[in-house]
C-alpha cells in the first residue's frame, strides 16, 4: 500500500509539473500576441546565480538560461541585456566580464542570435547575480576583456605571469 502511495505522489508531482509548464506556455503565448515590432513585452527575467568568485555556469544557472532561450522564441523582437555586477577593482571587473561572457555564449549555443544579446559588465549590484533584462535598446553584443590577466577562465599557468613568477599587471 505504501508503495502505491509513493507512486501516486510521484505521478501527481509529474502531473503538476506538466500542468505548470503548460500554464506558463499559454501565458507566454498570450503575452506575445499583438507584440509590435517596436516593443518588447517579455516578462521579467530571473537573475542567474553564481557562487562566490566562480565564473562557470552551475546546473541551476543553465536551467534558468534554458528557460530564457525558450521564452525568447516567443518574443523575437526583444533583445536580452546580460548585465553582471562587480566591485571597483581590476579582478572584479574581469570576473564580471567572464560571467557575462559565459552567459552570452550559453544563450548563443541555445539559439539566440548574437544581435539579440547586449553585453554589459561592471555595473553596481550583487556580484553573485547576473541580471537579464528584456529590452528594445541597442548595445554591443561583445566587448573586449578589461584585464585578461585576471581572467578565471584561463588556467593559472596561462595567465599573465612574468618569467620571474610575478604577476603582470596592465
Amino acid at each position: 500500500m505504501a508503495e502505491n502511495d509513493s507512486h501516486s505522489k510521484k505521478d501527481n508531482h509529474m502531473l503538476n509539473k506538466k500542468l505548470g509548464c503548460f500554464i506558463l506556455i499559454v501565458f507566454i503565448w498570450y503575452q506575445s500576441i499583438g507584440q509590435s515590432a517596436d516593443s518588447c513585452k517579455i516578462p521579467d527575467l530571473p537573475f542567474v546565480p553564481f557562487k562566490n568568485e566562480a565564473v562557470a555556469l552551475s546546473l541551476k544557472a543553465k536551467r534558468i538560461l534554458d528557460t530564457i532561450a525558450i521564452l525568447h522564441k516567443y518574443f523575437p523582437n526583444c533583445k536580452i541585456k546580460v548585465s553582471s555586477h562587480s566591485h571597483a577593482n581590476e579582478g572584479d571587473y574581469q570576473r564580471s566580464w567572464d560571467k557575462t561572457y559565459f552567459v552570452i555564449n550559453y544563450l548563443r549555443k541555445k539559439g539566440i542570435e548574437k544581435d539579440k544579446l547586449i553585453f554589459e559588465y561592471g555595473t553596481e549590484g550583487d556580484p553573485e547575480e547576473i541580471g537579464l533584462y528584456g529590452t528594445m535598446e541597442d548595445g554591443p553584443s561583445w566587448v573586449p576583456e578589461p584585464v585578461p590577466c585576471f581572467s578565471l577562465r584561463l588556467p593559472k599557468y596561462k595567465r599573465c605571469i612574468n618569467k620571474d613568477g610575478s604577476f603582470r599587471h596592465y
